[in-house]
Formats: C-alpha cells, structure tokens, sequence
C-alpha cells in the first residue's frame, strides 16, 4: 500500500469498524451508503479516500467514529483516546471521576499563572496540556452519553447553538 493509502486507510480502518458494529456486509454497507462493494472495500483498506458524503454520515452516526475522524482531520488537535488507550474505561461514572479530575489540574495550573500574573513557556505548556487533557475526555464524555442515553447529536447541538445565541450559555 502506498503511503498515501496508508494515511487514509486510518479512517477506512475506523469505517470498517463501524460496518462491522452495525453487523453488515460490505454488500450491505456499500449499498446504504450509495455506493459499490468494490469501492468500499478499496475505501476500507485505505486505497481510496473516504468520500465526505459518507464521512459526514458516518460521523453523525457514530461518536467513535466522528471522535477518529477529528483526530485525522485535525492532526490531533483532538486526539482519539479510543485509539491511544484501548481499556479506555467509558462507564460514565468513571468518566465523570476523569473529567472532575483533569478539571481540578487545569484550574490548579490557572491558579498558578494567574497569581504571578504572566508564565513561563514550561508554565504555559504544562496548561496547555491539562486544558488538552480536558477537552479529550469531555469529548468522549459526551459521545458515551449520546451512546447509552441514544440522544440525537444534531438535536443537541442545534439547542447548544440556541442557547448561547439567547445568551442563556
């Protein structure tokens, strides 16, 4: 496989993944998604780029998905901790116990700058770090709450979007 195949063959990788949840056939699959067996077989070993369209679907579908998806496109501005951390407890209790946890860092970090009122670039670096630390885990947070409560993303962000227009966030 090429090296190029080899980049995008992450997210066919991720795709296949989420075929084979939905307990489908590449027949199946190809077929819902509006396209040939052959071409999805070529997308799931990374020959050929996932087409947006499907991207897009597959993303509102699939938190774990979407979560995959962000870390490729932004070149892990949002990493897929899923991916890092395979025993990744996702029970949310103990994500809860996670996030509360990152949270209290980051605010001890804030404290720390604030009160010599400017940072060093180790200062600044290790907050960046916990701020990371945070939006990682709230993401997966969220998606795990979608996941077990089957809440509609698409809803829940177009309220999200409602509320801080109103100024009620």
């Amino acid at each position: 496989m090429s090296q190029k195949g080899m980049k995008m063959g992450h997210l066919g990788v991720a795709m296949k993944d989420v075929r084979e949840k939905l307990s489908l056939s590449q027949e199946d699959f190809a077929s819902r998604m509006g396209y040939t067996r052959s071409a999805l077989s070529r997308i799931e070993s990374g020959d050929r780029p996932i087409p947006e369209d499907i991207e897009s679907k597959l993303s509102r579908s699939s938190w774990r998905f979407a979560l995959r998806v962000a870390n490729h496109r932004t070149g892990g501005w949002i990493t897929d901790l899923l991916a890092i951390m395979p025993d990744f407890d996702l029970h949310p209790a103990a994500l809860k116990e996670l996030v509360t946890k990152e949270l209290r860092e980051l605010m001890e970090q804030l404290g720390k700058i604030i009160l010599l009122n400017k940072a060093t670039p180790e200062e600044a670096t290790r907050l960046w770090s916990e701020a990371k630390d945070v939006c990682d885990n709230v993401f997966v947070f969220m998606g795990v709450l979608e996941e077990q409560f089957q809440l509609d993303r698409n809803k829940l962000i177009q309220q999200y979007e409602n509320e801080v227009r109103e100024g009620r966030r």
